[in-house]
């Protein structure tokens, strides 16, 4: 049985990051901003408990007050009897004392947090609790008691100046923003990484000015196939700051609650009121900043908004372009293609960009048209009205709401294709059956970088208009393993099969966190040469507005660096907060979740005396319970390369922790999985096998074993590794490439798919 522990935080940046944290240098100690005494330790201790049992385990206020109360009555009669047991043990040694010396012990632990009102209180005043408040979105007639009366629909939002004190107050995200992590080689990590950023007027005056980037989606919280379904839909806003590394920015506590609405009040009224304290200070950070105080000091803070990531309803509603795209003759909100070239081009210079100004000048003209005027030229220019984001300061409208890949690809082209694919091979080809390929996806090895499997695909929905049913995560798994199943059965030249292959590369590329100019290249060429050939494999099948979309990524790329780093996968995996709740009472929906949510957030952003919490990003590394052996037994030919590394940071202790499995900065290593250590000239990776992981001071190491590449087989999208007994000591710290691969035995040959490689293999 593995025994988990945890590692603080050590050196361990990786080269992109080079500036060493110290969080003792971001929160000086002892600090009391406030003017009243801080209350007692117990108290403190108290209450962070029971916000812990009410935002963590989902406590109802009645169930808390409950707890409040018996705890209180429990620890009551502990004392009451422990009082007893010294006195007597005392009396017994010959102390003779009265009863008045433990008069003066109190057992009052909840003291002022007897019920909801006052715990709210406290953790406002103590925990930095930002409260949620209401906005007025407008007033709708309604009939009541056999009267027409106005009634108010009301948003909720999180003030967001108070919600980025909170956030910047906490160590680890100033450090971050006091230290932007830009890479200083011709590999782009994340969004600085892009044009956007350096040519953005804001950054490149000031880069520590906050990168905000907004999300909004719709949720259903009820029973999706229930009685209630759109009756309680709501509209979700959420931000998060960029300046944050990747690695941390996709934590769920990173993902910060703006606004919540229902979806019906959001569509009638508009969004401009829900959304108005988040652009005026915005519009505050751009025009001078604003003064913050954060650790005992005064800092100005800038930023604006850097980018809009949404799915393309979503993202075409809030930049005021038609949420429909097959109801305006220009579909896409990035350049000014028409419903027919979008299906006959596919290539991004093809088509003319969309222009700020041009816009502008479009969406002043529709306020002066009459209706059936406003009516065509709206469906003409593809525009509904005027985005509230369009006088947001260094902000371009057209350019910054950018495609989601996941919702492109993973929830459009490829169940797209798959579909067709599978029925050209199931009931064209007949090269095998639905049931076969079930089979083979149930009993296929999957390596434990692989959990999240595909559902059987159902006959059914390769004869009817259905859409496969798989989530974005299984439909990413099945572009990895498909090669591996489909590959072995299907010829080496099949025409469909290769051109699905290109579409894989590019899901690849588009999801690796790292890329180059060279990455934006090889998206360009493979998504025309994948198109073409997909009109012709496919001559009765549509050219969907999202196989265009796919266009306008390389130019993103370049905008806006990894194209990973701005999808909506981390967005909607923040959903599931809400949607976790048994909700009885819908009388104020919005308002009841936005305050479970700022309890759990006030929960994860303070420590347990109320301090800002340490640990918000990195709650440290993850480790199993070990073996300890010196590594010169176990290896001797590294026992040289090992003691450099020891004498370099100044230790003695040559004694090292061996293991199966460690978890660093969310990457879970096991023995046997495959990592890239580098790339040669030719943009071939050199793979290493993880022959063993050993701990030494908190630092990670790893014994990796070189595998040569023997060839590439272009059938199956792998390359065919062989191991060399050629074995060599690597820190985590030095890993430029540090994200697991699996390999598979594939016929008796050791396969890998390089699914994080920033450069493909072109299939011709």
């Amino acid at each position: 049985m593995h025994v988990k522990r945890k590692h603080q935080v050590c050196d361990e940046s990786h080269c992109e990051y080079p500036d060493e944290m110290n969080i003792d240098d971001c929160l000086p100690p002892n600090i009391n901003t406030q003017q009243t005494p801080l209350p007692s330790n117990r108290i403190m201790l108290s209450a962070a408990y029971l916000l812990q049992l009410e935002s963590e385990h989902k406590l109802t206020r009645r169930a808390l007050d409950s707890v409040v109360s018996t705890t209180s009555d429990l620890l009551t009669s502990h004392i009451s009897i422990a009082k007893q047991e010294i006195q007597s043990n005392l009396s017994k040694n010959g102390f003779q004392f009265g009863h008045s010396v433990f008069d003066d012990v109190s057992v009052d632990c909840f003291g002022g947090l007897e019920t909801h009102k006052k715990r709210v209180k406290f953790y406002k005043q103590n925990f930095g609790l930002v409260e949620p408040q209401e906005v007025c979105l407008g007033k709708m007639l309604t009939k009541r008691q056999g009267k027409i009366v106005p009634v108010k629909k009301c948003g909720i939002i999180v003030p967001f100046e108070s919600s980025l004190k909170a956030l910047l107050s906490l160590p680890e995200v100033w450090h971050y923003v006091q230290h932007p992590h830009i890479s200083h080689t011709s590999v782009m990590r994340d969004v600085c990484d892009g044009s956007a950023w350096s040519e953005n007027e804001l950054f490149s005056r000031n880069p520590c000015a906050l990168q905000i980037f907004l999300n909004t989606d719709d949720i259903e919280i009820v029973n999706p196939i229930g009685a209630h379904v759109k009756k309680h839909k709501l509209t979700m806003f959420y931000y998060t700051i960029g300046n944050v590394p990747p690695q941390f920015r996709s934590k769920l506590a990173s993902v910060q609650l703006l606004a919540i609405a229902k979806n019906k009040d959001v569509r009638k009224f508009g969004v401009k009121h829900l959304l108005s304290d988040f652009l005026h200070t915005v519009t505050k950070l751009a025009h001078g900043g604003i003064v913050i105080e954060i650790h005992g000091s005064t800092h100005v803070i800038e930023g604006t908004l850097l980018l809009v990531c949404a799915d393309t309803p979503a993202a075409n509603w809030l930049g005021g372009f038609k949420e429909g795209v097959g109801f305006s003759r220009k579909g896409c909100r990035c350049c000014n293609a028409s419903d027919v070239s979008m299906k006959s081009h596919f290539t991004a210079n093809s088509f003319q960009e969309r222009s700020l100004a041009d816009h502008l000048t479009r969406c002043r003209e529709l306020g002066n048209l009459s209706r059936a005027a406003f009516k065509y030229w709206s469906r003409q220019w593809g525009i509904n009205n005027t985005s509230c984001l369009i006088d947001v300061p260094h902000f371009d409208l057209c350019a910054s709401f950018v495609q989601d890949p996941m919702h492109l690809l993973l929830e459009g082209v490829i169940p797209y294709e798959l579909k067709l694919l599978l029925h050209f091979f199931v009931f064209g080809e007949k090269m095998f059956t639905i049931s076969w390929l079930n089979m083979q996806l149930e009993s296929f090895p999957y390596s434990y970088l692989e959990n999240d499997k595909p559902e059987p695909i159902m006959h059914n929905d390769l004869l009817a208009e259905k859409k496969l049913k798989q989530t974005s995560a299984a439909v990413l798994t099945m572009c990895k393993i498909l090669p591996y199943i489909i590959g072995t059965k299907v010829p080496h030249d099949c025409a469909q099969w290769i051109n699905f292959l290109r579409l894989v590369q590019i899901t690849f590329l588009v999801t690796c966190p790292t890329a180059t100019s060279e990455t934006a290249g090889q998206i360009s060429q493979l998504v025309t040469t994948h198109h073409l050939l997909f009109r012709e494999h496919y001559p009765k099948a549509t050219i969907t507005p999202k196989m265009h979309y796919l266009v306008h990524l390389p130019k993103q790329l370049l905008k806006f660096g990894p194209l990973r780093h701005h999808w909506c996968l981390r967005f909607e995996a923040k959903h599931a907060f809400f949607k976790s709740f048994r909700m009885k009472c819908f009388k104020n929906l919005p308002k009841s979740l936005a305050q479970k949510h700022q309890f759990w957030m006030c929960y994860k952003q303070v420590g347990p005396m109320g301090t800002p919490s340490r640990n918000f990003l990195y709650d440290g590394d993850v480790v199993a319970e070990g073996e300890n052996k010196l590594i010169s037994d176990k290896y001797p030919s590294l026992a040289e390369q090992f003691l450099s590394y020891v004498n370099a940071s100044g230790q003695h202790d040559s004694a090292v922790c061996f293991m199966d499995c460690v978890k660093i900065h969310g990457l879970q290593f096991k023995i046997g999985c495959v990592l890239v250590t580098q790339y040669d000239f030719s943009g071939q990776p050199n793979f290493c096998i993880v022959k063993d992981i050993c701990v030494h001071s908190d630092e990670k190491l790893f014994v990796l074993e070189q595998l040569e590449v023997d060839h590439f087989k272009h059938e199956m999208l792998c390359y065919v590794v062989k191991p060399t007994a050629d074995v060599s000591l690597v820190r985590y710290a030095a890993l430029h490439y540090p994200w697991p691969l699996s390999v598979h035995r594939i016929n008796g040959q050791m396969c890998v798919i390089n699914v994080y490689g920033h450069i493909a293999e072109f299939l011709m």
